[in-house]
């Protein structure tokens, strides 16, 4: 039986990158930004999974074998880079270790059936969903915070997360935790 909530594998980040984030937010008309304790760096969505899939998924996650993975978070951006900007981001920097990652869970979420993903990764923490906003605050957030970036850590474990979407938006749920080498 599938529920209402969707899954996603992600690493969750230390409690002094949280508080970096949370202070470039910036009144914005049309932004409504993520709660610092929400902040994440997704690695791979699975949607929604009934109670056997995600026993299998996390079978398949405890297989992960990799190294622990240096971030930095750097720079800000919008998706779409192009038209109407719907959410605001920090980068995260595409280092080696990161990617393999991505590969290692990408496979042992393709083994139990899951299709792999087709879209170009562009590692990220969303830092704000944004409805209708004026085109030159965009502009100045990204202009200001362009040159963002926080001292590189590194990342000892990932976690496979619920969200479960609520009137003040979607509350994310560490499900269950894996650990790098």
């Amino acid at each position: 039986m599938k529920n209402s909530k969707r899954y996603f594998v992600g690493i969750d980040l230390p409690k002094d990158v949280k508080d970096e984030l949370k202070y470039i937010e910036s009144a914005m008309l049309g932004a409504k930004w993520t709660k610092s304790d929400q902040y994440h760096l997704t690695i791979r969505f699975i949607g929604e999974l009934d109670t056997e899939l995600i026993e299998k998924l996390c079978e398949q996650l405890e297989k992960v074998e990799a190294e622990r993975v240096p971030l930095t978070v750097e720079g800000v951006g919008q998706f779409p880079p192009k038209g109407e900007p719907k959410i605001l981001w920090a980068g995260v920097e595409k280092d080696e270790a990161l990617l393999n990652l991505k590969q290692v869970i990408e496979e042992q979420v393709n083994s139990i059936g899951f299709e792999k993903d087709k879209r170009n990764y562009t590692p990220h923490i969303t830092l704000a969903r944004l409805r209708r906003p004026r085109v030159r605050d965009i502009k100045e957030f990204v202009n200001v915070h362009s040159s963002l970036e926080l001292p590189r850590y590194e990342v000892d474990s990932f976690h496979l997360y619920s969200s479960e979407m609520t009137e003040e938006g979607p509350v994310y749920k560490v499900e269950k935790s894996f650990r790098l080498k």
